[in-house]
């Protein structure tokens, strides 16, 4: 792999380039789609392999800032966690998840994570200043802690911040990689209950992007109206299918509609999801980064020995033009389990199209 033979004093300097190329983001070219899935996916293990931490705690660390970004909180929370374990997390990585353990409560956690970024180097004298205040406010909520002597001493919280050797940097890597699709391409689901947020860039508000879910039988087609769930119809009756609106993500530009898929529930006559999304008054010219991710959210049943199979999905669609909707993805029924397909199929009519086209009355 490329990346193994650039030199340990220079690989971080060359990191941030050739993860551009593999998402296609850099001006100079990209990898074909299919090469750069693979080069992200494959590049904590290699850089654990090598035992190369600052480049591992690099990578973690963006990656959580991703995840965040895409509204996969839980997940960012631990790759922050793990990027931290390193001993080499971002600055910026820092600053979140000590925002987060703040907000959580978890004073004693974000103490020792501060008190190791304020270790390291910080460019900016305004970013040193603001985690040494949050550092000052984490003590001041620690020292009251005060126990009687017939109470015996507080045990102290467990808190896994440890640095790990380098033998044991591969345990880091986050067993959850994200599986990024391109349109056409499918990946295997485990059951349970799936998170799934369908995002894009919107820093002035212009834009109102609905999400919406269809339920489809052997004959391709909805059961009945209930196997619709849209804005206007927020579950199925059963609840196996939940759409909980819109959510701007911190003080980011990105919104998400968020939706709650129970596969293990989903009766037998269902074979088939579609995801879509949809836009009124407008058309997806001017929509920025539309995307669908789907995190699972529960941890049984297991994945049958095969934890990828409950790693988070990512398909990130290019821009689209005049269509006012979108087929993102279907899930479907395969060989006793599931799976996902990127889709990307637009529909200039609108939802209207879309769910003519699977049997909804309108």
């Amino acid at each position: 792999m490329l990346t193994e033979r650039i030199p340990l004093s220079v690989r971080g300097d060359y990191l941030g380039r050739l993860l551009s190329v593999a998402d296609g983001r850099d001006r100079w070219g990209g990898m074909p789609p299919a090469d750069g899935a693979r080069y992200r996916a494959e590049l904590p293990a290699l850089l654990a392999r090598l035992g190369d931490r600052e480049s591992l705690g690099w990578f973690l660390s963006e990656t959580g800032l991703e995840e965040e970004r895409d509204g996969s909180h839980a997940l960012a929370l631990q790759t922050l966690r793990d990027a931290v374990r390193t001993g080499y997390p971002s600055v910026k990585a820092v600053d979140r998840l000590s925002v987060r353990l703040v907000k959580d409560g978890e004073w004693d956690e974000a103490a020792h994570v501060l008190t190791l970024a304020l270790g390291m180097p910080i460019p900016l004298d305004s970013m040193r200043e603001k985690l040494a205040k949050r550092l000052t406010r984490c003590r001041k909520q620690l020292a009251p802690r005060q126990i009687s002597a017939t109470d015996g001493p507080e045990p102290e919280p467990e808190i896994d911040t440890t640095v790990v050797d380098s033998e044991d940097l591969a345990q880091l890597i986050p067993q959850l990689t994200v599986r990024s699709l391109i349109a056409g391409q499918n990946t295997p689901l485990a059951g349970g209950r799936w998170n799934i947020a369908v995002g894009w860039r919107d820093p002035a508000g212009k834009f109102d992007v609905d999400a919406s879910v269809l339920l489809l039988a052997d004959s391709g087609k909805i059961r009945s109206e209930a196997d619709f769930v849209f804005y206007n119809q927020r579950a199925t009756p059963d609840r196996t299918v939940v759409h909980h609106g819109e959510q701007t993500i911190g003080l980011s530009d990105e919104v998400h509609e968020q939706l709650t898929i129970d596969l293990a529930a989903l009766p037998l006559t269902v074979v088939r999801i579609v995801i879509a999304a949809s836009i009124d008054q407008s058309d997806f010219s001017g929509v920025d980064g539309l995307h669908l991710r789907a995190d699972r959210s529960d941890v049984s049943p297991d994945a049958g020995g095969q934890p990828n199979l409950a790693a988070p999905v990512r398909f990130a669609l290019p821009r689209l033009g005049v269509e006012r909707a979108v087929l993102l993805a279907e899930l479907y029924r395969r060989d006793g389990g599931w799976r996902l397909r990127s889709i990307g199929q637009g529909y200039a009519d609108g939802l209207a199209g879309i769910a003519r086209d699977f049997g909804v009355h309108v």
